[in-house]
Protein backbone atom coordinates (compact mmCIF):
# COMPACT_ATOMS: atom_id res chain seq x y z
CA UNK A 1 0.00 0.00 0.00
CA UNK A 2 2.90 2.56 0.73
CA UNK A 3 4.74 1.70 -2.36
CA UNK A 4 3.31 3.69 -5.30
CA UNK A 5 3.82 6.38 -2.79
CA UNK A 6 7.71 7.49 -4.11
CA UNK A 7 6.53 6.90 -7.40
CA UNK A 8 4.60 10.22 -7.21
CA UNK A 9 7.68 11.84 -6.99
CA UNK A 10 6.41 13.61 -3.54
CA UNK A 11 7.94 13.58 -0.18
CA UNK A 12 5.79 13.85 2.81
CA UNK A 13 6.88 15.69 6.29
CA UNK A 14 5.70 16.29 9.21
CA UNK A 15 7.51 18.68 12.11
CA UNK A 16 5.63 18.90 15.94
CA UNK A 17 6.62 21.36 17.78
CA UNK A 18 9.50 34.59 9.54
CA UNK A 19 11.88 36.00 7.16
CA UNK A 20 10.36 34.80 3.85
CA UNK A 21 13.09 34.78 0.70
CA UNK A 22 12.03 36.78 -1.86
CA UNK A 23 13.21 34.15 -3.78
CA UNK A 24 10.24 32.04 -3.66
CA UNK A 25 6.92 33.25 -5.06
CA UNK A 26 4.22 31.96 -1.93
CA UNK A 27 1.32 32.04 -3.59
CA UNK A 28 -1.03 31.52 -0.60
CA UNK A 29 -0.73 32.24 3.48
CA UNK A 30 -3.03 30.86 5.66
CA UNK A 31 -3.96 33.40 8.78
CA UNK A 32 -4.71 32.53 12.07
CA UNK A 33 -8.42 31.88 12.87
CA UNK A 34 -9.83 34.88 15.24
CA UNK A 35 -12.92 33.01 15.71
CA UNK A 36 -14.29 31.51 19.23
CA UNK A 37 -16.20 29.02 17.65
CA UNK A 38 -16.27 25.81 18.47
CA UNK A 39 -17.36 22.57 16.43
CA UNK A 40 -18.35 18.82 16.90
CA UNK A 41 -15.72 17.08 14.54
CA UNK A 42 -17.78 14.26 11.99
CA UNK A 43 -17.66 10.96 13.50
CA UNK A 44 -15.65 9.54 10.36
CA UNK A 45 -12.94 11.86 10.60
CA UNK A 46 -12.45 10.72 14.34
CA UNK A 47 -13.08 6.96 13.10
CA UNK A 48 -10.51 7.44 10.38
CA UNK A 49 -7.78 9.41 13.10
CA UNK A 50 -8.14 6.35 15.36
CA UNK A 51 -7.51 3.49 12.93
CA UNK A 52 -4.88 5.53 11.69
CA UNK A 53 -3.04 6.13 15.09
CA UNK A 54 -3.47 2.28 16.11
CA UNK A 55 -2.01 0.95 12.18
CA UNK A 56 1.01 2.98 12.78
CA UNK A 57 1.91 4.04 16.20
CA UNK A 58 3.31 1.06 17.51
CA UNK A 59 5.59 0.16 13.67
CA UNK A 60 6.61 3.92 14.05
CA UNK A 61 8.09 3.86 17.39
CA UNK A 62 9.27 0.04 17.14
CA UNK A 63 11.67 1.57 14.25
CA UNK A 64 12.38 4.74 15.69
CA UNK A 65 15.92 5.02 17.98
CA UNK A 66 14.69 8.32 19.46
CA UNK A 67 14.31 8.46 22.84
CA UNK A 68 12.18 10.96 23.47
CA UNK A 69 10.29 12.89 20.71
CA UNK A 70 6.54 13.61 19.30
CA UNK A 71 4.57 11.62 17.31
CA UNK A 72 1.18 13.21 15.31
CA UNK A 73 -0.59 10.86 13.42
CA UNK A 74 -2.75 13.85 12.86
CA UNK A 75 -0.24 15.33 10.57
CA UNK A 76 0.50 12.20 8.60
CA UNK A 77 -3.11 12.53 8.31
CA UNK A 78 -3.26 16.20 7.05
CA UNK A 79 -0.08 15.68 4.68
CA UNK A 80 -1.65 12.99 2.94
CA UNK A 81 -5.20 14.83 2.54
CA UNK A 82 -3.26 17.32 0.67
CA UNK A 83 -2.22 15.23 -1.57
CA UNK A 84 -5.38 12.82 -2.44
CA UNK A 85 -6.72 16.64 -3.45
CA UNK A 86 -4.39 15.47 -6.33
CA UNK A 87 -4.81 11.78 -6.94
CA UNK A 88 -7.29 10.33 -9.10
CA UNK A 89 -7.69 6.51 -10.05
CA UNK A 90 -5.40 3.97 -7.93
CA UNK A 91 -3.70 5.90 -6.19
CA UNK A 92 -6.96 7.68 -4.90
CA UNK A 93 -8.13 4.58 -3.50
CA UNK A 94 -4.75 3.72 -1.93
CA UNK A 95 -4.55 7.29 -0.13
CA UNK A 96 -8.24 6.62 0.92
CA UNK A 97 -7.29 2.90 2.33
CA UNK A 98 -4.20 4.76 3.98
CA UNK A 99 -6.15 7.54 5.22
CA UNK A 100 -9.36 5.27 6.62
CA UNK A 101 -11.77 7.39 4.71
CA UNK A 102 -14.93 6.14 2.77
CA UNK A 103 -14.46 7.03 -1.55
CA UNK A 104 -17.80 9.40 -1.33
CA UNK A 105 -15.68 11.38 1.28
CA UNK A 106 -15.95 15.14 0.73
CA UNK A 107 -13.15 16.98 2.45
CA UNK A 108 -14.70 20.45 1.22
CA UNK A 109 -17.65 19.81 3.52
CA UNK A 110 -15.21 19.02 6.58
CA UNK A 111 -11.59 20.22 6.30
CA UNK A 112 -11.79 23.98 6.02
CA UNK A 113 -13.73 24.08 9.16
CA UNK A 114 -11.69 21.86 11.19
CA UNK A 115 -8.52 23.56 9.98
CA UNK A 116 -10.07 26.84 11.39
CA UNK A 117 -10.23 25.35 14.77
CA UNK A 118 -6.76 23.71 14.82
CA UNK A 119 -5.14 26.94 13.86
CA UNK A 120 -6.07 29.36 16.98
CA UNK A 121 -3.74 31.14 19.07
CA UNK A 122 -5.25 33.92 21.61
CA UNK A 123 -3.73 35.62 24.71
CA UNK A 124 -3.05 33.22 27.79
CA UNK A 125 -5.68 33.58 30.40
CA UNK A 126 -3.08 32.55 32.79
CA UNK A 127 0.30 34.28 31.41
CA UNK A 128 0.83 37.85 33.04
CA UNK A 129 3.12 38.92 30.13
CA UNK A 130 0.32 38.80 26.73
CA UNK A 131 2.14 35.24 25.61
CA UNK A 132 -0.37 33.82 23.10
CA UNK A 133 -0.69 30.24 23.47
CA UNK A 134 -3.12 27.64 21.68
CA UNK A 135 -2.44 26.01 18.66
CA UNK A 136 -1.03 26.33 15.24
CA UNK A 137 -1.55 23.64 11.95
CA UNK A 138 -0.35 24.86 8.47
CA UNK A 139 0.75 22.88 5.54
CA UNK A 140 2.91 23.82 3.09
CA UNK A 141 3.39 23.07 -0.72
CA UNK A 142 7.62 23.57 -2.11
CA UNK A 143 7.08 22.85 -5.83
CA UNK A 144 10.17 22.94 -8.05
CA UNK A 145 9.56 25.79 -10.92
CA UNK A 146 10.90 23.72 -13.13
CA UNK A 147 7.79 21.62 -12.90
CA UNK A 148 4.89 24.40 -12.43
CA UNK A 149 3.23 23.31 -15.86
CA UNK A 150 2.68 19.81 -15.09
CA UNK A 151 0.94 21.16 -11.65
CA UNK A 152 -2.51 22.18 -12.07
CA UNK A 153 -3.89 25.50 -10.82
CA UNK A 154 -7.05 23.18 -9.80
CA UNK A 155 -5.08 21.34 -7.13
CA UNK A 156 -2.81 23.86 -5.50
CA UNK A 157 -5.91 25.66 -5.02
CA UNK A 158 -8.08 22.97 -3.54
CA UNK A 159 -4.76 22.03 -1.37
CA UNK A 160 -5.30 26.05 0.01
CA UNK A 161 -8.68 26.63 0.26
CA UNK A 162 -9.65 23.29 1.46
CA UNK A 163 -6.28 22.32 3.50
CA UNK A 164 -4.87 25.70 4.27
CA UNK A 165 -2.13 24.93 2.47
CA UNK A 166 0.71 27.98 1.71
CA UNK A 167 2.59 27.19 -1.14
CA UNK A 168 5.79 28.22 -2.72
CA UNK A 169 7.72 27.97 -5.79
CA UNK A 170 11.32 27.13 -5.27
CA UNK A 171 14.28 25.97 -7.21
CA UNK A 172 15.53 22.45 -5.66
CA UNK A 173 18.74 22.36 -7.64
CA UNK A 174 19.85 25.59 -5.51
CA UNK A 175 20.10 23.18 -2.46
CA UNK A 176 21.38 26.10 0.31
CA UNK A 177 19.06 28.26 -0.94
CA UNK A 178 15.52 26.45 -0.72
CA UNK A 179 17.22 24.93 2.34
CA UNK A 180 17.05 28.09 3.99
CA UNK A 181 13.88 29.25 2.48
CA UNK A 182 11.95 26.07 3.98
CA UNK A 183 14.07 26.30 7.70
CA UNK A 184 12.45 29.91 7.82
CA UNK A 185 9.29 28.94 7.10
CA UNK A 186 9.43 26.26 9.73
CA UNK A 187 10.35 28.56 12.08
CA UNK A 188 8.35 31.47 11.70
CA UNK A 189 5.00 28.85 11.71
CA UNK A 190 6.56 26.91 15.23
CA UNK A 191 7.15 30.46 16.63
CA UNK A 192 11.31 29.69 16.37
CA UNK A 193 10.91 26.82 18.46
CA UNK A 194 11.82 24.77 15.65
CA UNK A 195 14.71 27.07 14.42
CA UNK A 196 17.31 24.83 12.27
CA UNK A 197 14.92 22.25 10.56
CA UNK A 198 17.34 20.95 7.92
CA UNK A 199 14.75 20.41 4.61
CA UNK A 200 16.00 16.34 2.84
CA UNK A 201 15.33 16.36 -0.72
CA UNK A 202 17.53 15.95 -3.90
CA UNK A 203 19.34 18.56 -5.83
CA UNK A 204 19.71 16.89 -9.11
CA UNK A 205 16.96 18.23 -11.06
CA UNK A 206 14.65 15.01 -10.27
CA UNK A 207 13.29 16.47 -6.94
CA UNK A 208 9.11 17.81 -8.18
CA UNK A 209 7.26 18.79 -4.79
CA UNK A 210 7.53 18.27 -0.97
CA UNK A 211 4.41 18.65 1.10
CA UNK A 212 5.35 19.45 4.57
CA UNK A 213 2.73 19.53 7.54
CA UNK A 214 3.94 21.52 10.59
CA UNK A 215 1.82 21.32 14.31
CA UNK A 216 2.65 23.64 16.90
CA UNK A 217 1.37 24.21 20.23
CA UNK A 218 1.86 26.54 23.37
CA UNK A 219 -0.16 26.24 26.46
CA UNK A 220 0.44 26.42 30.17
CA UNK A 221 -0.48 24.51 33.42
CA UNK A 222 -4.07 24.96 34.74
CA UNK A 223 -2.07 24.23 38.36
CA UNK A 224 1.91 25.59 37.42
CA UNK A 225 4.37 22.93 39.23
CA UNK A 226 6.11 24.31 41.96
CA UNK A 227 9.80 23.61 41.99
CA UNK A 228 11.45 22.47 44.86
CA UNK A 229 13.85 19.94 44.55
CA UNK A 230 14.87 17.23 42.45
CA UNK A 231 11.51 15.06 42.39
CA UNK A 232 10.07 11.83 41.03
CA UNK A 233 6.24 12.54 39.55
CA UNK A 234 3.90 9.90 39.36
CA UNK A 235 0.41 10.21 37.39
CA UNK A 236 -2.67 10.03 39.39
CA UNK A 237 -2.85 6.19 39.19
Amino acid sequence: MFKRIPTLCLTLFLLAGCTVSTEAAFLKEVPLNTSTQEISVPGEVITAMFELTNEITPDYFKASKKANQIFSPLSLWYALGVLREGASGASLTELNQMMKLSASFDATTVIPILSKTLNFMEASKIAKDGTKNGIRLTNGIFFDQKYRKNINDSFLEKAATVWGTETAQVDFTKKVETQRLIKDWVSQKTDAFIPDYEANFLDDGTAIMNIYNVLYLKDQWGRPFIKQSDQIFHSPK
